[in-house]
């Protein structure tokens, strides 16, 4: 079926006049990343459409094994190279950056595919600067990706964590603070199960690392200023996620968008 769709797809875009390319980045129920690519287009009657094309998992996470998935999926649907009128990425330095980033290696292949920033994602921008101008919220969001990087790098970890918590956290993004609010409510929701979690690595764990991580994060989330962030942070995070959804909304418009920032 996925086949049939995705050929279906290849010759819609073959009658389309132009195409645009939107990528980004999802995290699916086992916290895995993986890049979701969109083709958008119009058709011959006139209507504009975005069809899903897949997703793809990049050999790394630098500009340049982003572009070469990107490209791949590209070449299987575009026959004319100046057919490619746009790209549309969020707003990191590896997918927006001029020189080096995902965009500009895409255009060194396809000249005529402009870069367009995707404007929900500026939200986040905004709201990852504002959290860096304090050192407590900096240190605790750093703290927050170590818990979530301790369980991605071992299977015995997570199937701890699934016998006491039985629930995965979700692993962090730097440009979607949805994910961030979503570890937040998790950790902070299973504060208690976590530390239980961390003491049982610690008494059963063979490696010294482990349990040396598990040790500081077990006395980490017991320390007062980070359970204070965290309660704070439960709060004020669901404001956020409201704003940022009406940003993802496919029908909008400035004047929708103005009264929902004076909203918030």
């Amino acid at each position: 079926m996925l086949t049939v769709c995705q050929n279906h797809i290849k010759n819609e875009i073959s009658e389309a006049s132009f195409v645009s390319v939107i990528a980004d980045e999802t995290t699916d129920v086992s916290s895995i990343s993986h890049l979701a690519v969109v083709f958008r287009y119009v058709l011959s009657n006139g209507q504009p459409v975005e069809r899903f094309r897949g997703f793809k998992n990049p050999p790394g996470h630098d500009a340049k094994s982003i572009a070469e998935c990107i490209q791949a999926s590209l070449e299987k649907v575009i026959a004319k190279l100046e057919k490619l009128i746009s790209q549309s990425y969020d707003g990191t330095n590896v997918m927006s950056g001029q020189h080096a980033g995902v965009q500009a290696f895409i255009q060194c292949a396809y000249k005529n595919a402009q870069y367009v920033h995707c404007y929900a994602h500026q939200l986040n921008l905004i709201v990852g600067k504002t959290t860096s101008q304090n050192q407590q919220v900096r240190v605790f969001f750093s703290n927050l990706s170590d818990i979530t990087n301790f369980f991605n790098k071992s299977p015995q970890r997570v199937a701890i964590l699934d016998e006491t918590v039985r629930k995965r956290i979700p692993h962090g993004s730097a440009t979607r603070w949805n994910f961030k609010s979503r570890t937040i409510n998790t950790v902070y929701e299973y504060w208690k199960q976590l530390i239980e979690s961390m003491g049982k690595i610690e008494s059963t764990s063979k490696q010294a690392a482990a349990i040396n991580q598990a040790g500081a994060i077990r006395r980490m989330l017991e320390v007062s200023k980070f359970v204070f962030c965290l309660a704070v942070f439960h709060n004020i995070m669901p404001h956020v996620d409201v704003l940022y959804n009406q940003l993802q909304k496919t029908r909008t418009d400035a004047a929708f968008i103005r009264k929902q920032v004076n909203v918030f």
